[in-house]
């Protein structure tokens, strides 16, 4: 029989002659070999040169007796193929002796059992007696358990390499930047990305520690994992500017990937974050005249109240509300169209009017307000006065000649602790008085208009 590649060879059940004294069996079965041969963990027989079995040692695990053998020779008691393997290994230790008292050679085997594959290892070792003398030791040992274990420990590594292959892959060709730093915050590696997102060659980034990337980040990093280990964390958002001269902002976090390094992920999240804003944008703005909406100055008004409570807000502090005037004859005499043209040309008047520190938004239908930060009543009231100038040289549309007009009511906030919405109570009794005032005067033009035609046409009868 000859050699596998990987030195072990398969020894077929019916290729082996008894091994027990009484059996009048020249070939045993399969079944009855492998219960012999697998009864001892380990078999050793020692033989002369001639083969002649000189005592037999086996460390028994089941109740199969192993009948005694000695003074037989190997030739009568296995078949010429094993024999021959023997002899392969006694070959081998004859030509490794040279002067050494104790040489060794062996080969694995393996048998089908009726609880599976076992393996075996068969060892031959010259021992000298005398000085003239020596005998081998044969000792046949189950190895079963140390294969099964080499076995998985050959498919673990294939595993782990598997893995290591796939994430070296991740890594080198990850869009986003893959960044590895030990315990003190030096960068270890780098793949390309890393390096084009935060503009510098990966060999340069090499050696750098992550705090001369974001200040203070290898104490948050620390932090993080010190109370969260196993979580992923963000770290930072950082603003650079990218080649075409526009911000890029980059989001960084970071992973565990053992016990002495950190993975480091840079993710370009420019467009997520310009598109939140924008829609955050949206959600503060009135979508026909392009001002602040009632929900962002409601959400103001309440920040201001708290800050109040704080004494954050210093007077002065004045707010103005305006009322709209004629916006339902408009649209009942111009329709609904003519309407918001009207609403816009008010928006205009005041974007065109007030100070960027001022904030402006639409409230109601026809109802906008203004709050004015670090303003007295009289400056105050020279916003409301420069507001109705500007009325005066707006017009409703191309189509509509009309001046916008408006009620104003404007309150100024002079003593601490008063909050804002107190104020806005006041300003707002100041309108609709202005706008019982505009009504009033209106009905009397009206009056006096029709009166006089009135008395026009008595006079042309």
């Amino acid at each position: 029989m000859s050699f596998l590649p990987i030195s072990e060879i398969k020894i077929d059940i019916a290729d082996i002659g008894p091994l027990w004294e009484g059996s009048n069996e020249t070939t045993p079965s399969a079944s009855r070999l492998s219960e012999i041969l697998t009864a001892s963990k380990t078999i050793s027989l020692s033989i002369s040169k001639e083969y002649q079995v000189l005592s037999v040692e086996s460390e028994q695990t089941t109740s199969v007796k192993f009948e005694n053998i000695t003074d037989k020779n190997l030739n009568d008691l296995i078949p010429n193929s094993v024999i021959d393997i023997i002899k392969g290994l006694v070959g081998q230790v004859q030509k490794r002796h040279e002067g050494n008292s104790k040489t060794e050679a062996s080969t694995n085997y393996w048998i089908n059992t009726s609880d599976g594959k076992r393996y075996f290892r068969l060892s031959i070792r010259r021992v000298p007696t005398n000085r003239t003398e020596y005998i081998y030791s044969i000792a046949n040992e189950d190895i079963t358990e140390q294969k099964v274990e080499e076995a998985r420990s050959i498919a673990m590594k294939q595993s782990l390499f598997k893995i290591v292959q796939m994430l070296t892959g991740l890594f080198e060709h990850s869009p986003n930047g893959k960044v590895l730093i030990n315990m003190d915050g030096q960068i270890i590696d780098v793949n390309g990305s890393a390096g084009t997102k935060l503009g510098k060659e990966p060999d340069e980034l090499k050696g750098m520690n992550i705090s001369d990337i974001v200040n203070g980040s290898l104490e948050m990093i620390k932090t993080k994992f010190s109370t969260n280990p196993n979580e992923n964390h963000d770290i930072a958002l950082l603003k650079i500017p990218g080649e075409d001269g526009e911000i890029r902002y980059l989001n960084l976090s970071v992973m565990r990937a053992d016990d002495e390094y950190f993975f480091l992920t840079i993710r370009d999240d420019t467009a997520v974050i310009i598109e939140t804003k924008r829609l955050e944008e949206l959600s503060k703005r009135d979508a026909l005249t392009g001002l602040n909406n009632r929900a962002f100055f409601e959400q103001e008004i309440r920040k201001l109240d708290e800050e109040v409570e704080k004494d954050k807000v210093k007077e002065p502090y004045s707010v103005i509300l305006c009322d709209v005037n004629g916006l339902k004859e408009l649209n009942d005499t111009y329709g609904h169209d003519a309407g918001d043209e009207l609403l816009k040309a008010v928006a205009t008047v005041f974007t065109d009017t007030l100070r960027n520190t001022d904030i402006v938004a639409r409230i109601g239908g026809d109802e906008f307000a203004i709050l004015l930060p670090n303003t007295n009543d009289m400056e105050a009231m020279i916003v409301v006065q420069k507001i109705l100038e500007k009325c005066l040289t707006e017009y409703v549309s191309e189509k509509i000649h009309k001046h916008p007009s408006i009620a104003v009511g404007v309150a100024t906030k002079v003593t601490p602790g008063t909050t804002i919405s107190k104020v806005m109570k006041t300003a707002d009794l100041a309108m609709y008085q202005n706008k019982k005032e505009y009504k009033e005067a209106k009905a009397r033009i009206e009056a006096g208009i029709r009166k006089s035609l009135l008395a026009e046409m008595d006079f042309q009868i």
